[in-house]
Parts: structure tokens; sequence; C-alpha cells
């Protein structure tokens, strides 16, 4: 994607900053649940090309999509790939979530398109909104209804990284 047609000086900032491996480690090292960073062999760590955003929500919203292979407590790696999505955002929105889940939607029907297996991915999300962030972080929120009703149903969540409220103290 092109930098300079994303809406704002935020989204411009974020996608520069977070296409380079290295800011990309640090944030995943520093912000994803330890139980999950050991999981991943950060050493692959590699920036897909491809955007996953309609054309017409392009103007909209900006996403990066990182794959890396699982790592493991053996040598050679365990074989296998995750990819870490990570999606900016300036304000709150509702349908956040439903907006990721078409997101992974489409990495999956691109890679059984290419003959690939299906692989976890997990979404991040960047927000640095002078509010704190109200949107629902699962589907069973944002859908509503009785916790019976999701047992059987899709399940998907996502953490926010809320950067205007980490502490100065926890900055590399």
């Amino acid at each position: 994607m092109d930098d300079s047609k994303l809406p704002t000086p935020h989204n411009n900032f974020f996608h520069y900053a977070l296409s380079h491996a290295q800011a990309a480690r640090d944030l995943i090292q520093t912000h994803l649940p330890p139980n999950l960073v050991q999981l991943l062999d950060l050493h692959s760590l590699e920036l897909q090309k491809d955007s996953f955003i309609d054309e017409d929500l392009r103007q909209s919203f900006s996403d990066l999509l990182y794959s890396v292979r699982l790592a493991g407590a053996n040598d050679p790696p365990i074989e296998g790939q995750v990819y870490l999505l990570f999606e900016h955002k300036s304000q709150s929105d509702l349908m956040t979530c439903f907006q990721l889940l078409r997101y992974i939607v489409r990495i999956w029907e691109q890679r059984l398109r290419n003959g690939l297996s299906l692989c976890p991915v997990f979404p991040l999300v960047v927000y640095h909104g002078q509010e704190y962030w109200s949107a629902p972080r699962s589907l069973e929120e944002l859908i509503g209804g009785p916790k019976a009703a999701f047992e059987y149903g899709v399940r998907m969540s996502y953490p926010v990284l809320d950067i205007a409220r980490v502490p100065d103290e926890s900055s590399r």
C-alpha cells in the first residue's frame, strides 16, 4: 500500500514504523501475551505485501500483516506459519471485531487459493485515541445474547494496545 494514500499522519506513521521488522518484533515482544510470543520464531518475521482492505475502505483503514513461523523448544522449529495482523485505529470503532474477522477470512481464502492450509491469525489493534477504547473486543460482545448461544458458533476476540495509556517507563 502506498503510504501517501493513507488518510492521516497517524496512519502514515503507524504504517511506516511497523513496516520495519525490528519495530514490529519489539511491539510483539512487549505487548502480546508471553505464552503467545514464546510460540513464535520472531527471526522469521516477514512483512506481507497484501492488504485485505476493500477498495472502498482503503481511505479509512490501514492494516499490516506479518507472517512468522512457529517456534518450538526443539531444533528445528515446528513447521507452521502464523499471521500477525496489526490494525491501527484513532477512534474506538464499534465494528472493529467484525472488520478483523473479515480480514482473517480473506487471508484464509487467499491461502486456500494458493494451495496452502489454514493457519492461525492473531490480530492486534494499535489504538491512540483520546478516549478509552469502548468498542466490543469480541464477537460475543458485538452480537449480544446469552453466552450459551456462542458455545458452537464463531468466536473471536482481539487485544487493543492503547498507546496513549502505555506508561513511559514501559517504553524501550
